[in-house]
């Protein structure tokens, strides 16, 4: 529950009006301001990578899975299925 929170904060503070792709910069400080610097044993470099490939640093990446027919949001590409709910869509 804790990890949803703070994923959902990320997402909330990274996803700026007229998203564009961010900086690895950027994302480090952001990542680093948000509290994630050894957020359950990974280190911030772990995030920034994470991030990096599930959305090449695009806070507004979409993508659609057509074998399981989840879709993946912002980000971490966090899927709607297993985060948000089934047709909630509160990614």
């Amino acid at each position: 529950m804790q990890l949803y929170l703070v994923l959902l904060l990320i997402s909330y503070l990274l996803t700026p009006i007229g998203a564009s792709i961010l900086g690895r910069c950027t994302v480090a400080k952001m990542l680093y301001d948000g509290g994630l610097n050894y957020f359950e044993g990974y280190s911030l470099e772990n995030w920034v990578c994470l991030a990096y490939f599930e959305s090449k640093f695009n806070p507004s990446a979409v993508y659609e899975d057509p074998q399981d027919g989840s879709t993946g949001f912002g980000l971490f590409q966090i899927r709607d299925n297993e985060w948000c709910g089934h047709g909630k869509n509160l990614c």
